[in-house]
């Protein structure tokens, strides 16, 4: 039996290919930024960790931080 198109988006999302991109995407420019060193030093683990409760459904998302960059 198929899945429904609803799972195969949920799958396609929490894919180890996808999470890799994501992570690349909001990396970018923050090198130097301490908390994401902290997260690309275990990046492995921490993927596997994040796509585990995503399938499980149980992630949370923590507390935003708001900044304003200046030109």
């Amino acid at each position: 039996m198929n899945e429904s198109p609803v799972s195969e988006a949920f799958a396609r999302i929490v894919s180890w290919d996808n999470l890799l991109l994501a992570y690349r995407k909001a990396a970018k420019g923050k090198r130097g930024c301490e908390s994401a060193a902290q997260f690309e030093y275990q990046l492995a683990d921490n993927l596997a960790e994040l796509q585990t409760d995503l399938q499980q459904r149980n992630y949370q998302a923590g507390a935003y931080t708001h900044f304003y960059r200046l030109f």
